[in-house]
């Protein structure tokens, strides 16, 4: 029985913030709850830490649901599991969004039949499959929610990419969350088993392509009773399933050629001149998705239809697309240089049918308009006055799995006992507060490497200090620097009880050209690095550009900001934590971390 002041809707308000990683003191603030007390007492009471799947949840499950469908001789434990990692990929979407009060995704909700009592048919076997088959999903629903198998926005995709018109190449830029690699790992399998089309999947990391992998898996094993398993995929009609990340490909395949977030893929131009001879033959067809970066991004030219143009003066391609969609592209537009041009915004998507989402919840857990129409609205940043290079922050994305085998997230010591540097940019009005956590470099060959990064809003002061608390019982801060101008006046006075050695940042022109040249020469060195599937932090530091004062026209550097615009903020918040390092590193082998308050 709960108690009387806390209803069973606002208990079940917390277990999802909980289950999806929402901090502690932000869940007792944003709840009102007495005290963290009672969010730990709940917990432990309902067993909540055993629904609460890590930060990388997409990531962990995935790789561990293609290692299991590969096994050769699987156990019943094996099929329990493999069940189990179904739901887990299938709702993480809607899991990671639940605490925000929305509902994101395709609206996959499994309804997983692991063929128990069954005769299990032999692995990629798929000659029993038809074209009926496949019309029948597209026509159906999911048993258990009554959720089309595919919403209009998707059988659109579907249909472009079966018109021998439009099929060649087609590109769709859309909003995040909407479906598209679910689609098109259905669409490929459909193609592979009616066509015998090698099908190759080329993803902006390498986790993504593993999500693509167990998409079409998961397809084909729950509404199509084919277990797929190898690495490639290898169909008993001989057509092959390649799942590629930037360095993995090699350009001696040939098939149907996806491209997956191609406005976040690093090295673009050196990949697509790899991959795009695979769909040489005129049977083949070229497939470029992605939610928008910036316009510096290579792959612009191609969405913009400016590689065509250059060379064809007389021809114009109009991709304007209104922040609420409903336009030409909505959908779909065959242009001059042969690609079909398709914007789905999440307006569009409503509009279609797509009724998996709550707009206005969205747009109160992302008041931030700017970033609302870059994530969802297909609205690109253009960063033409930018300080920062996007082509070499995205360079400095790694594989943390791969790149940081002494960082691990899920320990109460995450790096250990490693000496770390934090920055601290503090709320404004219509700001959101920043708190970076990076590991400090003991020499000039090593990097600074963002562990965490923390965005808090609308909770006071007293209450982001507890959270850096939190963070100080997982990391041994040796610096942490705090933007004390404005709203910061007074919190180096909360923090310094958390973290000795606290920096006051008092913010003039002079101090933030310093500020900014320290991160440019630290990131033109590649000496920073962060998880490559953050895609935010990218674009708060495309935000940052330099400008003069009004009154004495001194060059200095502000982020593209106005009330309610507040992205920026994480890139102020690594800047200032790479203040722990002199301004030139002294001979190699020797830094100096400086106590000296600005």
């Amino acid at each position: 029985m709960s108690h009387p002041k806390y209803t069973d809707g606002l208990i079940e308000a917390a277990r999802l913030a909980w289950i999806s990683g929402e901090p502690v003191v932000s869940i007792v603030a944003r709840l009102e709850l007495a005290n963290r007390k009672v969010l730990y007492r709940w917990r432990d009471k309902y067993g909540w830490d055993n629904q609460r799947p890590p930060e990388s949840a997409l990531v962990t499950s995935t790789r561990r649901y293609n290692a299991l469908i590969d096994r050769e001789d699987k156990t019943e434990a094996d099929w329990k599991e493999l069940n189990w990692l179904t739901d887990i990929i299938l709702r993480h979407e809607k899991l990671q969004i639940a605490a925000n009060g929305g509902s994101v995704g395709a609206g996959r909700t499994p309804g997983v039949k692991n063929g128990q009592g069954k005769k299990r048919k032999k692995k990629n076997d798929i000659d029993h499959l038809a074209v009926e088959d496949f019309l029948k999903f597209e026509a159906g629903k999911d048993p258990e929610t009554g959720d089309p198998n595919l919403y209009p926005h998707q059988k659109l995709l579907i249909a472009a990419g079966e018109n021998p018109e439009y099929a060649r190449q087609r590109f769709l830029l859309k909003g995040r969350q909407e479906g598209a690699t679910y689609v098109f790992a259905y669409e490929a399998f459909k193609t592979a088993v009616l066509k015998g089309h090698n099908q190759i999947f080329i993803s902006s990391t390498k986790a993504q392509a593993e999500v693509f992998k167990s998409y079409m898996s998961i397809i084909a094993r729950q509404h199509f009773g084919v277990e797929l398993s190898g690495n490639p995929i290898t169909l008993s009609n001989g057509a092959e399933a390649h799942f590629l990340s930037p360095n993995s490909y090699a350009d001696s395949r040939s098939g149907d050629v996806y491209f997956d977030e191609c406005f976040k893929t690093r090295q673009w131009k050196k990949m697509e001149a790899i991959a795009n001879p695979m769909a040489t033959l005129k049977k083949f067809k070229k497939t470029y998705f992605s939610s928008p970066t910036a316009i510096s991004h290579e792959a612009y030219e191609i969405w913009s239809g400016e590689r065509y143009t250059a060379h064809h003066s007389d021809i114009e391609i109009d991709v304007t697309v209104p922040r609420k969609g409903d336009c030409e592209l909505t959908y779909g537009r065959l242009d001059p240089d042969g690609i079909w041009r398709c914007a789905l915004t999440i307006h569009d998507c409503i509009r279609m049918g797509w009724d998996q989402v709550d707009l206005e919840e969205l747009k109160r857990e992302m008041p931030d308009p700017a970033l609302f129409e870059v994530t969802y609205e297909c609205q690109f940043v253009n960063d033409s006055n930018s300080t920062f290079s996007l082509k070499k922050i995205l360079a400095c994305g790694v594989d943390t799995s791969v790149a940081w085998p002494d960082f691990d997230p899920e320990s109460d010591r995450p790096i250990g006992n490693i000496e770390c540097t934090s920055g601290y940019d503090p709320a404004g009005v219509g700001d959101n507060a920043s708190f970076c956590t990076l590991t400090i470099p003991r020499d000039i060959t090593e990097k600074f490497r963002l562990l965490v990064a923390d965005d808090w809003r609308g909770i006071g002061a007293s209450l982001q200090c507890e959270m850096i608390e939190d963070r100080a019982e997982q990391f041994n801060y040796g610096y942490c620097e705090i933007d004390a101008t404005g709203p910061g006046l007074f919190i180096p006075d909360f923090v310094r009880p958390i973290i000795s050695n606290v920096v006051e940042a008092k913010y003039s022109p002079m101090y933030k050209t310093i500020m900014v040249q320290k991160a440019l020469s630290i990131i033109d060195a590649g000496r920073f690095e962060y998880d490559e599937n953050d895609t935010m932090l990218p674009l708060a530091f495309l935000t940052v550009y330099q400008t003069s004062t009004e009154e004495h026209g001194v060059i200095t550097y502000k982020s593209r900001r106005h009330k309610g615009v507040g992205h920026g903020d994480r890139a102020w918040a690594c800047m200032h934590a790479f203040m722990c390092e002199e301004l030139n590193p002294e001979e190699a082998g020797t830094m100096r971390i400086s106590s000296n308050a600005h």
